[in-house]
């Protein structure tokens, strides 16, 4: 087994079955930890044990041992490089940047380095969310804690189980949806733990939502269903997105709980959160708690040990939009399989729905007589076998959801004023440097700066799968009546398309289409530069750049000659501010760099000039100029 190390290690969650102190064993094949508890000299052992063996090690044997378990303490993340690659995967440009931010922060350094603790949250049944704050910053972070005893099903360590978590929390990484919660970074103790580090969600549940406005009037109550419209009309979008994934993602707790407001402002868009871990669940869980258990689908009810899948979700769906409608009408949150009496909030016995489920009882028509406009949708979730529900992406084209989707006006507006062709034309123009900076900045922008982006991008999506491919960008371009050549749509496509997997990501088209001026804010850009300063030394060094866009991209600011940014091995935050700064310009029009390419594609203001007296029609060519 190795040594035993005469240091003893604090275990924080409390092992009441070891009798001795527990001390840490270190194998020497691939360090990996063990603990045990304090072998009784007394006890029949033999020189075989490690206690025994440890006496006879030389002096350079011992300190060589400790210096590798002091390396182990200082490292709480054991992870070799070759099991971070997301396999088949689909990794894109936002996930590969957090898993390069991970390697120099969360794999070897503690999360207190970076960040500092506020309060707690919430508690949750497989650990903690609290609130934090980057060093020397006004930044706050979600962190949801994990304990190591929750992944480990037990007090003992277990390999298979670390690595089914890491793979699920990789793949959360690669989450890029406007309605999904951000998922910035990783961090692993040693004793307490995972930490994963989210955006912070200052607005309210949906479920507190739901409880306000039931306790209305009937005539404030229905003054809220265009709000619930475009709420439920952003968690189908999400959700439709995470089924569409390769391989499809399952949210699996989905209910008004785990819905927040990204703020709380009248137009605060919703965030999906706490998505139901896999290889947390055991069959100790059950039975499931109470508000999980409105939400569950017939089949998962039913039958335990069912697998789940999309479908699960679509019912789960159902549940929530009934829940809406009948807060509207009636100031309670009523089961839609259930009657009155039986099926309020949280009250819902557990035989009452095993009952109505056996019976396959249809869903409850009379619980919403005003608002039997949402029937087709509720026909189509709520059906008893899973096969023959419909699928999240079909939920979005019913007409009741279509109604008032300011999508298609958002689209029109920026089409119009000309800024949405000429940010994608000068986007191309940029270096993988600058891409990366516009990219970054854009994914720290306030929600309230994107709005137009966000509904045009759903707008081009007819598909609803959260990504958008050429050919939904030619129809979107045509459904407006701007009359652009195919093969320049395809050259804007491909310039879109950082990671060259044939299609245009969220985040990928933020950073295509929005609008110099967010690079003068202040926040969005010391975000940009903490992500790519990794270690938070105060610099951004040549390392760092070669790690973020390669060496190619590290020589345009470090290159030794007379058109470099700077001539020197770092770059301080109010350096990175003034390149910032020549990048909106660029993008701007307004720097001698990119006066050519205004030549070519003419100006923001010239291509709106040419769009309104031709009904929103503007004609380029294959060389991109202006007709």
């Amino acid at each position: 087994m190795g040594t035993c190390l005469a240091r003893s290690v604090d275990w924080r969650e409390g092992c009441s079955c070891f009798k001795g102190p527990l001390r840490l064993y270190v194998d020497s094949q691939d360090s990996p930890w063990h603990f045990f508890s304090t072998p009784d000299l007394n006890s029949p052992g033999g020189t075989n044990s490690p206690m025994k063996r440890a006496r006879t090690w030389s002096s350079s044997q011992q300190k060589e041992r400790y210096r590798k378990f002091q390396h182990l303490l200082s490292s709480p993340k054991r992870l070799k490089a070759d099991e971070l690659d997301f396999g088949e995967l689909n990794l894109h440009e936002r996930a590969n940047s957090i898993m390069h931010h991970w390697k120099f922060r969360g794999a070897y350094r503690p999360i207190t380095a970076f960040y500092e603790f506020e309060r707690k949250l919430g508690e949750g049944a497989f650990g903690s969310v609290s609130k934090w704050r980057l060093h020397a910053s006004t930044q706050a972070v979600a962190v949801k804690q994990i304990k190591w005893r929750k992944i480990w099903h037990g007090f003992f360590r277990n390999r298979a189980a670390e690595q089914a978590i890491r793979k699920e929390l990789k793949l959360l990484l690669v989450l890029d949806n406007p309605f999904i919660i951000k998922f910035r970074e990783w961090f692993e103790d040693l004793c307490k733990g995972i930490f994963f580090v989210m955006e912070l969600c200052s607005g309210p549940s949906l479920q507190s939502i739901l409880e306000d406005v039931c306790k209305q009037s009937d005539e404030l109550r229905r003054e809220k269903l265009p709000k619930f419209r475009r709420h439920f009309r952003e968690i189908s979008y999400a959700i439709s997105y995470l089924h569409g994934m390769e391989p499809p993602v399952v949210h699996r707790d989905l209910k008004p709980e785990n819905i927040l407001l990204a703020d709380c402002t009248e137009h605060g868009t919703v965030r999906l959160i706490d998505f139901g871990l896999a290889s947390l669940k055991t069959d100790e869980d059950a039975p499931l708690a109470v508000g999980t258990m409105v939400f569950m689908a017939p089949e998962t009810f039913t039958n335990v040990n069912v697998e789940l899948d999309q479908q699960t979700d679509v019912w789960a769906l159902g549940v929530i939009l009934m829940w809406m409608m009948t807060a509207l009408q009636s100031g309670s949150l009523q089961h839609p399989c259930l009657d009155q009496d039986e099926g309020r909030e949280f009250d819902v016995k557990w035989i009452a729905l095993y009952n109505a489920f056996r019976d396959q009882v249809p869903w409850n028509r009379s619980l919403i007589p005003d608002y039997l406009a949402v029937a087709p949708i509720l026909d189509k979730v709520l059906v008893y076998q899973p096969e023959e529900r419909c699928h999240a992406c079909s939920i979005l084209e019913d007409p009741w959801l279509c109604v008032s989707d300011p999508a298609i006006s958002a689209s029109a507006e920026l089409l119009e004023r000309g800024s949405l062709l000429y940010n994608l034309r000068t986007f191309g123009d940029l270096t993988d440097l600058e891409k990366k900076i516009v990219s970054l900045v854009a994914d720290h922008a306030p929600d309230s700066k994107l709005a137009l982006l966000r509904r045009t991008f759903r707008a081009f999506d007819t598909s609803r799968q959260g990504v958008l491919n050429v050919s939904e960008l030619i129809e979107g371009f045509r459904r407006h009546d701007v009359q652009i050549s195919e093969e320049l749509i395809r050259d804007l496509f491909n310039a879109v398309d950082i990671d060259h997997n044939k299609v245009i990501s969220y985040q990928e088209w933020l950073a295509a289409t929005i609008g110099p001026g967010i690079l003068d804010s202040e926040a969005a850009l010391e975000a940009c530069f903490r992500r790519l300063d990794p270690e938070a030394n105060g610099c951004i060094t040549r390392e760092d750049l070669i790690r973020a866009v390669g060496e190619e991209g590290a020589d345009e600011v470090f290159a030794i000659d007379e058109d470099s940014f700077f001539a020197i091995d770092e770059i301080t935050f109010e350096e990175f501010k003034d390149m910032a700064r020549k990048i909106g310009e660029k993008r701007a029009g307004t720097s001698q760099s990119s006066r050519r390419a205004i030549s070519v594609i003419g100006t923001a203001e010239s291509i709106a000039a040419s769009v309104r007296p031709k009904r929103n029609t503007v004609t380029l060519t294959t060389t991109g100029a202006v007709a």
